[in-house]
């Protein structure tokens, strides 16, 4: 039995009018496209729709172009021909990599870019999916623990060694890709604009200032437990909704603890606001497999981060400083 897919965040038309902001004076136009089957929403404040066209152009092309570069099966673009020839000299690649063992180190590896293996041992996705047994898990585990991802510091060279398992961007890619979207927008002369890919956001200023309006849905029980509005700031959500499968009674999500392999069970989901959608998505998946005091601890460290969680027993935790305002529950 597949269990059903959820969309974490919902974007709210009819929110900018409830909060403050005066549609009759400036339009909000939305386009779209899609990043690996995920759709990609852009939100622009603008009344220049021909402006608005060259915008979406823009950053389209950016995300097709990293479409391209960043899928695994892709045989000329670069994440493949790193985990096929174990070398790289891209200088982006090179980038997204020291940034994401940045996250990895923050989080004591909760954040793991070597977990494309694993996740492909449960089968998610497969028409009959199914776990993977305790020894086998445990010699899957075992070289990413080891995994060492060499870069080099004088240059923009990536090693991966020969015995490490194939590279996994999750997470990383997708909010960077966000961030190119909005960021292209920018460059095209829309400033006040939002994009969404999947459970990611990147926000730029608001029409009304207010922040832009995001919903935080529950992810077992469909509805909207919060809403938060960002204002020139980034947000991502992991849950235990993204994809899972029932094997012999057992519930198995697929976001996997990188330290024992087993599907992460301390927290239903978590949402992190940051400066950058790729910051706010690397930290979710890392923090997804702690217990929430731990998380909390974490997110109060971090300068410029919040975070918003939510336990097995349905409570909510939030860091010190997220503004939010609780929808029920």
């Amino acid at each position: 039995m597949i269990l059903r897919r959820w969309q974490r965040f919902i974007w709210l038309p009819a929110a900018l009018a409830i909060f403050g902001c005066r549609p009759e004076t400036l339009e909000v136009i939305e386009s779209g496209s899609f990043f690996r089957q995920q759709a990609v929403r852009l939100y622009m404040a603008t009344r220049d729709r021909d402006l608005a066209k060259v915008a979406t152009a823009l950053a389209i092309s950016e995300v097709k172009r990293l479409e391209a570069a960043y899928d695994p099966m892709n045989t000329a673009g670069v994440l493949y021909q790193l985990n096929e020839r174990r070398v790289s000299q891209d200088a982006e690649l090179y980038q997204l990599l020291q940034r994401g063992l940045e996250v990895s180190n923050l989080t004591r590896g909760r954040y793991s870019l070597f977990m494309a293996f694993p996740e492909k041992a449960y089968g998610f996705g497969n028409l009959y999916p199914e776990p993977p047994s305790l020894d086998l898990l445990r010699e899957t585990m075992l070289p990413i623990r080891r995994a060492v991802l060499n870069l080099l510091p004088e240059g923009t060279e990536t090693h991966l060694p020969d015995d490490a398992y194939a590279i996994s961007l999750t997470g990383l890619i997708d909010g960077y890709v966000a961030d190119q979207a909005l960021a292209h927008l920018r460059l095209a002369g829309v400033g006040q604009a939002m994009v969404l890919l999947g459970a990611y956001a990147a926000c730029g200023p608001s029409p009304d200032g207010l922040g832009w309006p995001l919903s935080i849905r529950h992810p077992l029980a469909d509805t909207v437990i919060a809403q938060l509005f960002l204002e020139s700031r980034s947000a991502a959500t992991v849950s235990v909704a993204e994809q899972a499968f029932v094997y012999r009674g057992e519930t198995y999500y697929n976001n996997l603890d990188p330290i024992t392999g087993l599907p992460a069970r301390k927290l239903l989901s978590v949402t992190v606001v940051a400066p950058t959608s790729e910051q706010a998505a690397t930290l979710a998946k890392g923090i997804f497999s702690m217990a929430p005091a731990e998380a909390l601890l974490l997110l109060n460290e971090l300068a410029e981060v919040d975070g918003l969680l939510i336990d097995p027993a349905g409570r909510l935790w939030r860091s010190d400083s997220l503004a939010v305002w609780r929808v029920d529950g």
